[in-house]
């Protein structure tokens, strides 16, 4: 199937996820610009930065937690 180049690609990462990498410190440039542009898609709406994101999410996305550190990734049980 052909995937049209105006539509945007679909994220595997739920949005707890994707708050998650914004709150590392480390993370920057790249890595938020394509987080924010997928945060975006999945709320059909633009966001100019994380604090534009964060300010809107407060409002309307009231479970989201931007005040913890992130958590660490849950890694798979390893097979006896």
């Amino acid at each position: 199937m052909l995937r049209l180049a105006a539509e945007p690609l679909t994220c595997r990462f739920i949005t707890l996820q994707l708050v998650d990498v914004l709150k590392m410190p480390t993370s920057g440039g790249e890595v938020r610009t394509v987080f924010l542009e997928q945060l975006a898609n999945r709320y059909k709406r633009p966001f100019a930065d994380v604090w534009d994101f964060v300010e809107w999410a407060e409002k309307n996305e009231p479970g989201l937690d931007f005040t913890s550190p992130p958590r660490r990734p849950v890694r798979a049980a390893a097979k006896p």
